[in-house]
């Protein structure tokens, strides 16, 4: 028996080479230029040779409207991440993580290749950018930008911007090679912290309390909270009987920009009226671990019903019942820290501070996640390896030696 074989010719101009399948059908390759810029064949299949033309002049079309229209192809590599970071990122990331992805992108990438035409960006420009970056950043930073621009160029090629991952070739550098090192956690000295509640609880001679605030300075250093997870807190979220409260919400800071496709009709009359961003409840958690319940000792409940106030619904409020800024939490933190003879820190520090008194006193590290809210063990042991390494090994022994077998 004979085998059929495809036959093929060379074909009008515009048509590229002809194929006719064993099918029958009439396969054409052309020479077309992509949405990236850039000529190559693609093939077009029909069941006739005017058929396979016409699939290939409906292709021309539709990509010389999208250009037109500016919705596919981009000139500038800062064109095609804004639409990437504000299309696809904004509904898809909370605001934290979006903030500090687009921080990424416009402080560290866009001013290197921003201007540069998409395709004319390739795997060795992409590898100078991050190795450039050894000596003014910490490697955690440029993982941060090995990450973001894989993420985007998988973007780029599911969507069909490009033709292929740019950033297949890229090596991350290795750890070793950075002169600046990765911020280290500050943790409050265990020899200070009992003068930094003492101050957070002063009094006046009136016996008014001196910060308004102390009292929740306290609780972060008893409960691990995050700063937006406390100014969230509402008085509901606390069941005095059982000694638990719940964490379900965080205070976030939300950028205004008309490119988002998340802004409410509020929002954007906001945006239109100059406000650049704004303070609200975000009712969905940084991971599903941070919605959870925890329980309170007889300290934290002191700390509570020292903050009770019936006219503000947020357990951390201001005076006309709406919740505290971030900012100004920080402000009264800094001058209790002043007051205690503390080096300034962030907030956050609280969060460390019981965190690495926890893995300390040998708590297994699977309960510190689930009371930390972390989206898995490795994220805490991936925090606090380099401050107390020997104390999270013993944690990982206590879980071992549970059983016998």
């Amino acid at each position: 028996m004979s085998e059929t074989k495809k036959s093929k010719k060379k074909g009008k101009k515009g048509t590229g080479y002809v194929e006719i399948l064993p099918s029958g059908a009439v396969r054409i390759k052309p020479t077309v230029e992509g949405i990236d810029g850039i000529k190559r064949p693609k093939s077009f299949t029909g069941k006739t040779l005017k058929e396979a033309e016409e699939k290939r002049d409906a292709y021309r079309d539709a990509l010389k409207d999208a250009k037109e229209e500016g919705e596919f192809y981009f000139k500038r590599f800062e064109d095609a991440v804004n639409i990437w970071l504000y299309q696809s990122k904004a509904v898809d990331l909370s605001e934290a993580s979006l903030k500090r992805l687009k921080s990424t992108f416009y402080v560290n990438i866009l001013p290197d290749l921003g201007k540069t035409e998409l395709h004319k960006i390739d795997s060795s420009k992409l590898q100078i950018l991050l190795n450039k970056r050894i000596c003014d950043l910490s490697y955690s930073s440029v993982k941060k930008i090995f990450d973001g621009l894989n993420n985007f160029y998988k973007w780029a090629v599911t969507t069909n911007r490009i033709g292929f991952n740019r950033m297949a070739g890229v090596v991350l550098p290795k750890q070793k090679h950075f002169s600046i090192k990765t911020k280290e956690i500050q943790i409050i000295p265990d020899e200070k912290i009992d003068r930094l509640v003492e101050v957070a609880l002063s009094r006046h001679s009136n016996g008014k309390l001196k910060y308004r605030s102390g009292p929740a300075i306290v609780l972060l250093l008893l409960t691990g909270l995050r700063l937006g997870e406390l100014l969230a807190l509402e008085w509901s979220d606390v069941d005095f009987e059982t000694r638990e409260l719940k964490v379900w919400k965080t205070l976030i800071e939300k950028d205004l920009d008309e490119r988002d496709p998340t802004l409410t009709p509020a929002q954007r009359i906001m945006h239109e009226n100059g406000k650049k961003s704004v303070f609200l409840i975000q009712f969905e958690p940084k991971s599903e671990a941070s919605n959870r319940v925890l329980k309170l000792n007889k300290r934290a409940l002191e700390m509570l019903n020292l903050l009770r106030n019936d006219d503000c619904k947020y357990i951390v409020g201001t005076l006309n019942g709406n919740f505290r800024l971030p900012s100004n939490f920080e402000r009264t933190f800094k001058l209790v820290l002043s007051e205690a003879g503390i080096c300034e820190m962030g907030v956050h520090c609280t969060r460390h501070t019981f965190a690495t008194r926890m893995i300390r006193k040998k708590v297994p590290l699977r309960v510190i996640s689930k009371i930390l809210g972390h989206a898995s063990e490795k994220v805490t042991r991936d925090i606090y390896i380099h401050v107390c390494p020997d104390e999270l090994k013993d944690a990982y022994m206590v879980a071992e030696e549970l059983y016998d077998f």
